[in-house]
């Protein structure tokens, strides 16, 4: 099993940012994926690999599905991270805002 970070792309208040998920093989850094948030599927870009969760195993939720991978370098995702900081923004509202919706089931 393979653990991955992932912004998802929501309005997420300060303080919420990146959320640990699982997946059967490797992604690279830079896939669009979609995750369960909280019941409904949204789409979200992986930003790190983490070869050992810091959080339990079993709270860990398997990524629902990869949408394309390596869409986003490492330096565009670092660019994105800066946008954030420069526009005092979280990542995930940037995120929400540079990638398109899931449509509604």
């Amino acid at each position: 099993m393979n653990y991955v970070d992932i912004v998802p792309a929501l309005k997420l208040p300060p303080g919420l940012d990146a959320f640990t998920y699982s997946y059967d093989h490797e992604l690279p850094i830079g896939s669009l994926v979609t995750v369960l948030f909280h019941g409904r599927e949204v789409a979200g870009v992986v930003v790190a690999a983490r070869p050992d969760p810091s959080i339990p195993k079993n709270k860990i939720r398997p990524i629902a599905r990869v949408l394309d991978t390596g869409i986003f370098s490492s330096e565009e995702i670092h660019a994105m991270d800066a946008l954030a900081r420069e526009y005092m923004t979280t990542r995930p509202r940037l995120w929400f805002y540079l990638l398109p919706q899931m449509p509604a089931k």
